[in-house]
C-alpha cells in the first residue's frame, strides 16, 4: 500500500493518508473533505484513487467522500463552502 501525505492549509499539520488501488480494477477517484486534527479547518484533498477505500490515519478525519465520477471540482468546493457555513452556525 502506499501512503499519502498531506498538510492542513490552515496551519500546515501533517495528515498521512493510507492509499489503496485495487490493481486491475475498479477505483474510484476523487476527494475526501477533511477536518484537520490540530485547528479543525476544514478543506478538500484530492485523494486519486480509491478514494473510497482508502483512510485516513493520521492528522485529521474524513468528513465526506465525494467521487470524481459523481463530483466536479466546483461542486467539491461548492460542498465544503456550505459545510465552513454550517460549522460557523453550530
Amino acid at each position: 500500500m502506499d501512503t499519502l501525505e498531506f498538510q492542513c492549509p490552515q496551519c500546515d499539520a501533517t495528515c498521512i493518508a493510507e492509499m489503496v488501488v485495487h490493481w486491475g480494477g475498479v477505483n474510484d477517484y476523487g476527494w475526501w473533505i477533511v477536518r484537520c486534527g490540530t485547528c479543525s479547518h476544514l478543506f478538500s484533498q484530492y485523494v486519486g484513487r480509491d478514494v473510497n477505500d482508502s483512510l485516513l490515519r493520521e492528522g485529521g478525519e474524513v468528513l465526506e467522500v465525494l467521487d470524481r465520477a459523481i463530483y466536479t471540482k466546483e461542486d467539491v468546493e461548492e460542498r465544503l463552502i456550505r459545510l465552513r457555513e454550517t460549522a460557523v452556525e453550530q
